[in-house]
């Protein structure tokens, strides 16, 4: 199953790095993201919207910066948002494209898509051309709760973090550390594209005999951080539900 979903999620898959220009609470900022031209890009959702529901597909870049493909219904050519589901483990598709009355999103029905993007969410961008732009602005406001709950299902969930503030990688994520001492293989995974070096990175919560914590693959503490506009797998290898919390910044 774990190789199956990475291989799935993979194809060259690019996370997103980002910097970011965020301003105090209540305020509209923005952060900025590169989209690979052409290929993969995984992409954080770190802002809400202001009236607070979720940042709709519609609006989550300028059209300047999408490409809706060659000509009209160019569905192989155009920019494409695929989004996993933590309770289905499943993607759906959507795509900008020009059916004839301008260009936008539309769903695997091709229907407008109603998407809308929760603080925490992630998804893989796909841009199959060398057209559009490659470095866009995600704008919103922090979500102005003091405290968003978290919760991840058996098996694979993408995820970011609800706020954009950098902070270690698996920071207030305590999750299953297996079935004994060095259980590398049962405990919980966290999983990032790294957009330089083209591959994998993964982070283990383990017990190596010092109490649970997370580490990285030479197995060495936790040294870098989760970053604002970055998206990852989490594995979580435990049974019921994986419960956690984000806690504002400001």
């Amino acid at each position: 199953m774990k190789k199956r979903l990475l291989v799935l999620a993979v194809m060259a898959m690019t996370v997103s790095l980002a910097t970011a220009d965020v301003v105090s609470k209540n305020v509209v900022g923005y952060y900025t993201v590169k989209l690979n031209t052409p290929g993969y890009s995984m992409i954080g959702i770190n802002f809400n919207s202001i009236e607070g529901t979720g940042i709709p597909i519609q609006d989550l870049f300028l059209p300047s910066s999408l490409y809706p493909g060659e000509d009209l219904f160019d569905y192989d050519n155009c920019d494409q948002v695929f989004v996993w589901d933590n309770d289905t483990q499943n993607f759906s598709t959507y795509r900008y494209v020009d059916i004839g009355t301008g260009p936008a999103w539309y769903d695997e029905g091709f229907e407008v898509a109603t998407l809308s993007l929760n603080p925490g969410a992630a998804f893989w961008f796909y841009r199959p051309s060398s057209n559009g732009e490659e470095e866009v602005k995600i704008v919103g406001q922090v979500d102005e709760r003091q405290t968003i709950g978290r919760s991840f299902l058996p098996g694979y969930s993408m995820f970011s973090k609800s706020f954009p503030v950098e902070k270690l990688i698996g920071d207030e994520i305590e999750g299953y550390p297996g079935e004994g001492l060095l259980d590398f293989d049962n405990c919980d995974q966290l999983v990032i594209w790294n957009n330089n070096s083209q591959d994998f990175k993964t982070y283990y919560y383990v017990d190596i005999g010092e109490g649970p914590s997370w580490y990285d693959e030479v197995y060495e503490p936790v040294s870098e951080d989760f970053l604002v506009g970055m998206g990852a797998w989490y594995l979580y290898q435990g049974s019921g539900t994986l419960e956690w919390s984000e806690n504002t910044p400001l």
